[in-house]
């Protein structure tokens, strides 16, 4: 049975190449965003109950956030970069590549995050902890090194 998904649809295309037209007629209602500015971002994708995208930053906001996130990647460069995102998170898996994008495999896959988003929610707010000691941890070391006196 098919799994019912927010009615509305969020689009913040990287690039205005994104034609308002293909998106009327659209269920569930599709909005094209005009995200310009990161804390923008940083706020759309964390208030989101999915992101999908093919981009690393709202990977990366959407994680911090705790919001289950699913990448899509054309090429090994962008798989790294929103896998190992989404790894921090043992969460690698969620990726997927355009051409199944194409070939409607997206749908399932979301279905299935959708069902599962506050497991996967709660998996990733159990890592931030974890996280903010590893970053104070990095940037103390990184101090030490460099000789600066931490604040």
């Amino acid at each position: 049975a098919p799994v019912a998904l927010d009615p509305v649809v969020r689009l913040d295309p990287h690039l205005p190449v994104l034609d308002q037209r293909a998106l009327r007629g659209r269920a569930p209602d599709v909005v094209r965003e005009h995200v310009r500015l990161p804390d923008q971002a940083a706020q759309l994708t964390g208030a989101a109950a999915m992101v999908i995208s093919s981009r690393y930053h709202p990977i990366v906001f959407g994680m911090a956030a705790g919001v289950p996130c699913i990448g899509i990647h054309g090429d090994d460069y962008c798989r790294i970069k929103l896998e190992g995102a989404l790894d921090h998170a043992s969460l690698g898996n969620w990726t997927v590549t355009y051409d199944a994008v194409t070939r409607g495999e997206l749908i399932g896959i979301g279905q299935l995050l959708w069902r599962n988003r506050m497991q996967v929610r709660g998996e990733i707010e159990s890592r931030h902890s974890e996280w903010r000691r590893e970053t104070e941890a990095r940037w103390n070391r990184i101090i030490g090194a460099v000789g600066v006196a931490a604040n």
